[in-house]
């Protein structure tokens, strides 16, 4: 299994439940964000630079992970 498809099974099931949509800038959800938190501790990424990077040149797992 992927790192990705772990991530969201992983944190989907046990960590963040969807909650009601707020006002302001629309960014991302806390669902979004634990998402790439964990992706970046499994994948081994020590600061953020690297995980933007990285994601920046795969999208598609940039898009899976949203």
């Amino acid at each position: 299994m992927e790192v990705c498809e772990v991530v969201r099974l992983f944190v989907n099931k046990a960590v963040v439940s969807v909650g009601p949509k707020r006002r302001g800038n629309p960014g991302y959800g806390q669902l979004e964000a634990v998402r790439v938190l964990v992706y970046a501790r499994l994948k081994g990424f020590e600061n953020d630079t690297r995980v933007v990077e990285y994601l920046k040149k795969h999208l598609q797992e940039a898009k899976r992970l949203a």
